[in-house]
């Protein structure tokens, strides 16, 4: 096999996404087992069959980008915990894969997938596709083609949203209902 088809070949093993327990799929959506491409090109060892050697790259690819947009996303993480939000990303991923050199470009679609997903965030839907319009602009994906044009006005609206409401919807403690807000102002 020549250099190039071998370094393809395998970008392409690497690069198939994971499934939802976290481990390499077994077959190609065509139905072709993948360890029978792996044993085309990768030798096994007394330890690893080839499929296992090319599971280790493939999970790692999947953990690294997972990372990386965990590192851009923070409070949305937080928010989500680790379980959930690895699912979000992980299918995020397998609808939006990498297109840019760099990992700062990763996330740059995951409000709009988010507003067209409801089931992956949970009751809080929308402050969850806030908090990512917020991170995105943290990380500063408004600089670039995908600006997310917002006036003074509205980016004031969001901020105080996501402030009023942020902190007790990751401690799970309080609700950012109209009644708790009614009762917190009758008090002061």
């Amino acid at each position: 096999m020549p250099l190039l088809e071998l370094q393809r070949r395998m970008a392409e093993d690497v690069r198939r996404p994971l499934t939802a327990d976290h481990e390499m799929r077994q077959t190609t959506n065509d139905g072709a087992s993948i360890g029978a491409i792996a044993a085309s090109y990768i030798r096994p060892n007394d330890r690893l069959s080839s499929f296992e050697r090319l599971e280790i790259y493939n999970r790692q690819y999947w953990f690294r980008l997972i990372s990386a947009v965990s590192e851009d996303f923070p409070t949305l993480n937080a928010w989500l915990g680790p379980r959930r939000f690895d699912r979000l990303i992980l299918a995020y991923l397998n609808e939006n894969p990498s297109t840019s050199w760099t990992l700062r470009d990763l996330g740059a679609k995951l409000p709009g997938f988010l507003g067209a997903h409801p089931e992956l965030t949970g009751r809080r839907h929308r402050l969850a596709v806030d908090v990512a319009r917020l991170s995105i602009g943290n990380i500063g994906h408004h600089l670039r083609r995908r600006r997310y044009k917002r006036s003074v006005r509205s980016r004031a609206f969001l901020f105080n949203r996501i402030s009023n409401c942020l902190h007790s919807a990751i401690r799970s403690t309080a609700s950012c209902s109209p009644l708790r807000n009614a009762h917190r102002r009758r008090k002061s």
